[in-house]
């Protein structure tokens, strides 16, 4: 890292040089915080990779020389196109530059100190100076990442990843306890999204649910240390400009008990924040939010820029729920096929051909009426509702499709 960034070492090393670099409010409350665990939901234009993602995976490594880092995304081509290169931007910005603080893609010069294990390529992988790793791991080849542990987890635009196949990617963010677990970002994750759809089958929502796993007064506490933290390193500076030797010796010590204070009350914290694109709207200008409202329209501005989550009508919530599970295509007993011959004509087929229906329990039944009448028959069976028989008819009387109900469960015991 650049040697003239202030206060680089938490004893409070300062050699007088400072560097003045803009964030927005959300990405100042996440340096103040710095969780273990950080969950954003942001609007668009909020800098969550170049900015948030960015600027926390250098303190992470900081903090972990020599460890193995995963980036998540929903494919692999998004990773290497969109992604990983916003993320470097990131790192750009803030004065990293590659060949110096890291390589892409290749084995790293000997000048560089090694991680804590060798690994087997380094094919779309990330090496920095210290010895960190950042490995790719996609949705779409989960099982890349099989085999090796990492101390630590990013991702983007996580609305994208099955929650059910990045499960099988966490368990591997583990080992080597006594190698890092010093740091309050071991076995931490970075996950950033936009507000999720549900009504959209390629969208997940589980961020939302990691809310509960955050404890407001740890936060409170993280937040009143790092204030006091930042307080003395104001009064280190001004004792440095003053050259006021025995203040500045004492505001060093102060710093150096009150970071190890801070690191502290840190360990295992996690942070969930939802905010809006408006936390940078002293950089994008009124003139953009009016732009997009006018291209995506109050509906998607609301989730899209406001963060605010999407309505779902009521008949609406049925749907994203169903899925193959909720399906069985074994329900009629082939056998009870095999009386009819090929080329009769309207074979009469009644309940003695369902494989699943209980002749000695009640039917239950939904009606919709419209230009077509439609009558669903089921049974409650335990913990499951089957869906036995769809009857429908293009008459406008209710005559039609009761004979055909009385005619299907003619045998029907109850």
């Amino acid at each position: 890292m650049a040697s003239n960034r202030i206060f680089e070492e938490a004893n409070g090393t300062f050699k007088g040089n400072a560097e003045y670099q803009y964030v927005n409010s959300i990405g100042m409350a996440v340096e103040t915080i710095d969780p273990t665990s950080l969950y954003l939901v942001g609007g668009r234009a909020t800098g969550k990779t170049t900015q948030i993602i960015a600027r926390r995976s250098v303190r992470v490594i900081k903090s972990m020389p020599g460890a193995y880092f995963a980036f998540t995304g929903d494919y692999y081509t998004n990773l290497l196109s969109n992604t990983i290169p916003s993320m470097i931007k990131g790192w750009n910005d803030m004065g990293m530059k590659e060949g110096v603080h890291y390589v892409i893609n290749e084995k790293p010069p000997s000048s560089f100190a090694k991680p804590y294990k060798k690994p087997l390529s380094y094919k779309h992988t990330i090496s920095w100076y210290n010895g960190c790793f950042f490995k790719l791991a996609s949705m779409d080849i989960i099982s890349s990442m099989a085999g090796d542990s990492y101390q630590h987890a990013f991702g983007d635009e996580v609305k994208y990843q099955d929650k059910n196949k990045l499960d099988k990617l966490l368990p591997a963010v583990r080992g080597e306890k006594m190698r890092f677990g010093h740091s309050h970002y071991y076995l931490g994750k970075t996950f950033t999204t936009d507000m999720p759809n549900i009504l959209n089958v390629n969208e997940y929502d589980w961020i939302l649910d990691q809310e509960k796993n955050m404890d407001p007064e740890q936060i409170k506490y993280i937040v009143h240390t790092s204030l006091i933290v930042n307080e003395i390193k104001k009064a280190l500076v001004k004792a440095y400009v003053k050259k006021d030797e025995r203040e500045y010796s004492k505001q060093q010590r102060l710093l150096h008990r009150w970071n190890q204070r801070l690191a502290k009350i840190r360990m295992n914290s996690t942070l969930f924040a939802m905010i809006s694109t408006f936390a940078n709207a002293d950089i994008l200008q009124i003139d953009y939010f009016k732009e997009q409202l006018k291209v995506l329209g109050p509906e998607q501005f609301r989730p899209a820029i406001l963060s605010m989550k999407h309505e779902v009508k009521q008949g609406e919530k049925f749907y994203p729920n169903l899925s193959a599970k909720n399906f069985y295509d074994d329900g009629l007993i082939l056998e009870f096929l095999y009386q009819f011959n090929i080329g009769d004509k309207n074979p009469v087929i009644t309940s003695d051909g369902l494989r699943y229906i209980n002749t000695r329990q009640k039917l239950e039944g939904g009606m919709d009426f419209g230009d077509m009448n439609s009558l669903v028959i089921g049974q409650e069976q335990g913990l499951v509702q089957r869906i036995l028989k769809n009857f429908w008819t293009l008459e406008q009387n209710e005559i039609e499709i009761a004979r055909n109900f009385r005619e299907f469960f003619k045998n029907h015991k109850n």
